[in-house]
């Protein structure tokens, strides 16, 4: 099997590869790729804080992250870029397959889940014990 950035954007043959979504869609990636966070070089481009790498100074990997201009007069709305990330194949990787995994397992073992998961369900039945939890209230079956 080929490494990863040989079959990817990074090969030497490949003039690059540009990824565009939706802004909403970007927000709702997040989780999957670990929550990153993102930091603003100079020129404005970002890139991943939470993960470095090697290949990143080469890399021709960009995610553009656009959302429509709902104030514009004109019709269609024009999409404006609210982000250019600048990432890596393997950057991605380590997000999708080491970083996300590793959030996902700290809060599934965390003692404040377990806490939070029997307060909200014993609220169902009892709501005035934890009052936070009342909007989640079991509705009377008819």
């Amino acid at each position: 099997m080929q490494p990863f950035a040989e079959v990817s954007g990074d090969h030497a043959g490949c003039a690059g590869c540009v990824l565009t979504l939706p802004e909403s869609v970007w927000l709702s990636w997040q989780p999957h790729l670990g929550g990153p966070k993102l930091v603003m070089r100079e020129d404005g481009i970002h890139e991943f804080a939470d993960v470095k790498s090697d290949d990143l100074a080469t890399s021709k990997g960009w995610i553009q992250i656009f959302t429509a201009d709902a104030g514009g007069v004109k019709s269609p709305n024009p999409l404006r870029i609210t982000k250019t990330i600048r990432a890596s194949s393997g950057q991605l990787a380590q997000l999708a397959f080491e970083k996300a995994p590793t959030e996902a397992m700290t809060l599934l073992t965390s003692s404040d889940l377990l806490r939070t998961t029997l307060q909200r369900r014993i609220a169902e039945f009892w709501p005035t014990l934890w009052p936070k939890f009342n909007s989640r209230a079991r509705k009377p079956m008819a």
